[in-house]
């Protein structure tokens, strides 16, 4: 097997949590009139064209299967612990952000009654914080992932994979179709949301593999202008996405991502770049649980008051950013008082 390192993941980590803020903040034609865009292809803002490129939860599930299948190979196979640590720095996360929502919306909003808190404690229905609604599938995708990964190492890749699209599209169909019952029933909700992460994190596990990425990118080196090459096809990637944004085949976003993936890869990237990914990547997850407080939920007018796209994100990110850094410091010191409690001696 022979694999990407845990830096290159964090550097992937780094792009996929860059394309989800960006993915939050102009994914919808509703919020055109929240700011002003400067480009338009047709009749719509090349920033809200552009989040047809991101997709950052194919991403991210992918790096997971990819990473949790490393570790099952290398005979770690139990998450428990490392499942309740994700879910300790998300309940850290709502501890702060429902505390500011009290004030600035609300009883009824934050925390709301018993059952509101503890659907969105469990993360069974995030309702505080929406777009956290793959926290509770990725759970039980790492908990259940020996058993995913022992029937997909004894089958075929070709015919599980084409058996795991089926379900995603139906999960998908379920979901679209029947929306409204989805919605009111949490059961089955995060059952068609299991089902349909559950082809982007297998693709993920094959990635780690069955794809030689040392190999290629050995045999790729001597190639004249291979950067060049490879970026010409990300960007034909990006546009073919674009032009297909209006025929709603979401289900496809997980072979767009893991095929940007394995370019990105490929390519031999600056070190600037690297490193400021890198440091993106290492506060990913706080991220993730963070901004779109600031973009949504709580400071919506203090982002979008500064008009211009590039301004509005780059605001986002660095609010977004030192948020992080004090979680994961508070985090930081409150997993080591959980998991390495300090014994007293006599």
């Amino acid at each position: 097997m022979d694999t990407f390192s845990k830096e290159e993941t964090n550097i992937l980590k780094g792009v996929a949590i860059l394309f989800m803020l960006y993915y939050h903040l102009f994914n919808r034609l509703t919020i055109e009139n929240l700011y002003t865009p400067l480009l338009y292809v047709g009749t719509k803002p090349f920033a809200y064209l552009f989040t047809s490129c991101t997709y950052p939860v194919d991403f991210f599930i992918i790096l997971s299967g990819y990473g949790l299948y490393i570790s099952y190979c290398h005979g770690k196979r139990n998450h428990v612990k490392r499942d309740l640590k994700l879910y300790i720095h998300y309940w850290i996360t709502l501890l702060i952000f429902v505390s500011m929502g009290y004030f600035l919306k609300g009883y009824n909003t934050y925390p709301g009654g018993i059952e509101k808190i503890f659907l969105n404690m469990t993360a069974l229905k995030t309702t505080y914080n929406s777009e956290t609604w793959f926290l509770f599938p990725y759970i039980l995708l790492s908990l259940s992932s020996p058993v995913i990964f022992k029937i997909l190492d004894h089958f075929n890749p070709i015919l599980m994979l084409t058996i795991l699209f089926s379900v995603a599209m139906l999960s998908r169909l379920i979901e679209h179709f029947n929306q409204e019952y989805v919605n009111a029933h949490i059961l089955v909700g995060q059952t068609t949301s299991y089902f349909r992460l559950l082809f982007p994190f297998s693709l993920g596990m094959y990635a780690a593999k069955c794809l030689q990425y040392d190999k290629i990118k050995s045999r790729l080196h001597h190639i004249s202008y291979k950067n060049v090459w490879l970026s010409a096809v990300i960007i034909l990637l990006m546009c073919t996405m674009m032009f297909l944004q209006d025929l709603h085949i979401a289900v496809f976003q997980s072979f767009y991502a893991i095929i940007f993936i394995s370019l990105f890869i490929l390519m031999d990237r600056p070190k600037w770049l690297n490193a400021f990914l890198k440091i993106m990547g290492r506060r990913s997850t706080s991220l993730w649980f963070v901004h779109t407080y600031f973009c949504y939920y709580l400071f919506q007018n203090f982002i979008y008051g500064f008009k211009y796209p590039i301004l509005i994100y780059s605001v986002l990110l660095v609010c977004s950013y030192i948020t992080a850094m004090i979680i994961d410091l508070i985090n930081t010191n409150v997993q080591k008082l959980v998991f390495n409690p300090i014994t007293q001696t006599k």
